[in-house]
């Protein structure tokens, strides 16, 4: 869940787009369970969902490494 005041911010969606690259499964984030799905793994896209406070990421991945 976001907690920051100002939602996912640009300090928060670099680290987390860092972390995505770290698996070389196919990482993807939405604000909402039915999606739309996008690339966990793309500062612009992240950055462009601008999910807000109190909001829940859902992450799914697939291929090698997503166990």
């Amino acid at each position: 869940m976001i907690t920051h005041e100002v939602g996912l911010h640009a300090r928060p969606s670099v680290k987390f787009t860092k972390l995505a690259k770290t698996f070389s499964a196919e990482v993807e984030v939405a604000l909402a369970a039915n999606g739309p799905w996008f690339d966990a793994k793309s500062i612009v896209k992240v950055m462009a969902a601008k999910a807000p406070k109190g909001t829940v990421l859902h992450i799914r991945a697939k291929g090698d490494g997503a166990g």
